[in-house]
């Protein structure tokens, strides 16, 4: 039952008390090398990686004479530590001692609170803090606003079961992380082979070593003999002028910018029309079965098919592709290791990276019958569907955990409420 919306056997205070002390930090000089690179972990706001919630290590440490000649302080292992300014609201328990520097406090707190219900009460007021944060140009929480964020306490045996759930759940979420992770290796590994040795008739990876009457010398390396050496230009089409977003029908169609699409995936994040973005710039146009390609800061490795009509910014290339290429392996091949490589050497000689219309030309590649590019594509697409499969598990799980925390750390759900559900 709740009174005053506080749940029946909780209370509701500010967060200072629940702690017995709040403990800041410094930096020593960086112009005295003695007071760096000693033993001691030092923390700074780079070392709160969104999402994480220990720390048991840091980018830099410092020195015992670095510790006694500054501002720092040597934190107790298990404590809160929750950054004030730049990543506002960032938090972790520490399980090594460190120190720490001026833009983190340290929250010890009382027998009011456990260390990691109050870790994940921060975590969902984390959006609040940065909202209440002041600064021009670097933002900073004052040590009072966070001592007055209002926080719903229930007795410490419940405490720690809502911690041990919340656990458990971010426990899953980062092993189907580096599941994905691992997968994402296992699809660069693949994508080389299949990009240089390709697949035979019967849906299997050639093999050199055992069968070397099936490859062939070339400018590339060794490649299957069906293959040919080709510059990539001879089998698309690139744009060769642009419309004005502002017209009909061009206004309506969705405009595809390189911040739309992920790096490495093929995925495109969103669909926005022209005239929702305000576009007044011209626009390449692209159709079904384009490679949208941005060609600003190659190495990000930005690349997508098109699924209809569209535009796209002049940061971009719609690559069309003619009939000796699929549009699937097209988009293989730029985001395969060898285009890759090529782009990142030709856009370094420029001021922004950037690889343009003579550079793309140039590209050579190795190129398999069309059939072949077929099944190939078609491998490809087994792993792209496992990884989506775990990615679509993982956004299940975080807002699964995102509808949790608002439900047991404000007592909207009980501990044993849930436990019932589960039963």
């Amino acid at each position: 039952m709740l009174q005053n919306n506080v749940p029946e056997g909780w209370s509701q205070m500010p967060l200072k008390e629940g702690l017995d002390r709040v403990v800041g930090g410094g930096t020593p000089s960086r112009t005295v090398l003695e007071f760096w690179s000693g033993n001691i972990p030092w923390a700074s706001v780079k070392d709160f990686k969104d999402g994480i919630l220990t720390i048991n290590k840091t980018e830099e440490h410092i020195s015992d004479k670095g510790l006694r000649n500054s501002a720092s302080n040597l934190i107790d292992k298990g404590k809160v530590l929750v950054c004030t300014r730049m990543a506002v609201g960032r938090s972790a328990i520490n399980t090594v001692p460190v120190a720490i520097n001026q833009d983190i406090k340290a929250l010890y707190t009382n027998d009011r609170l456990n260390e990691k219900f109050l870790l994940y009460f921060l975590k969902h007021v984390q959006s609040k803090m940065e909202s209440i944060s002041i600064g021009s140009t670097v933002k900073g929480i004052q040590v009072k606003d966070l001592l007055s964020l209002v926080i719903r306490v229930p007795s410490l045996p419940e405490q720690r079961r809502i911690a041990e759930i919340l656990d458990t759940l971010d426990e899953t979420i980062r092993k189907t992380e580096a599941l994905i992770g691992k997968l994402k290796q296992v699809k660069a590994g693949l994508l080389h082979d299949l990009l240089t040795r390709g697949i035979d008739e019967h849906g299997q990876l050639r093999n050199s070593a055992t069968h070397p009457e099936q490859f062939k010398d070339s400018p590339l390396g060794r490649i299957p003999r069906e293959w040919r050496i080709t510059l990539l230009i001879e089998h698309i089409d690139l744009p060769k002028g642009q419309v004005d977003p502002r017209d009909e029908p061009f206004n309506q169609w969705p405009l595809i910018a390189p911040d739309h699409i992920e790096s490495e995936t093929g995925r495109v994040l969103e669909y926005v029309t022209a005239e929702e973005q305000g576009a007044i710039s011209g626009k390449y146009v692209f159709k079904s079965g384009d490679v949208l390609y941005s060609k600003i800061r190659p190495y990000l490795r930005k690349a997508a098919i098109a699924e209809g009509f569209g535009l796209c910014s002049a940061d971009m290339y719609p690559l069309a592709p003619k009939n000796t290429i699929d549009s699937y392996f097209l988009l293989l091949v730029i985001l395969g290791e060898h285009f890759s490589r090529y782009a990142d050497a030709c856009s370094g000689r420029t001021g922004i990276p950037k690889l343009n219309r003579e550079e793309l030309s140039q590209f050579k590649v190795a190129l398999p019958p069309i059939e072949e590019q077929k099944r190939i594509v078609s491998v490809a697409h087994l792993q792209d569907k496992r990884i989506q499969k775990e990615q679509s598990y993982l956004n299940k799980l975080q807002q699964l955990k995102k509808g949790l925390m608002e439900d047991l750390l404000t007592g909207k759900v009980r501990v044993n409420q849930l436990e019932e559900v589960q039963a």
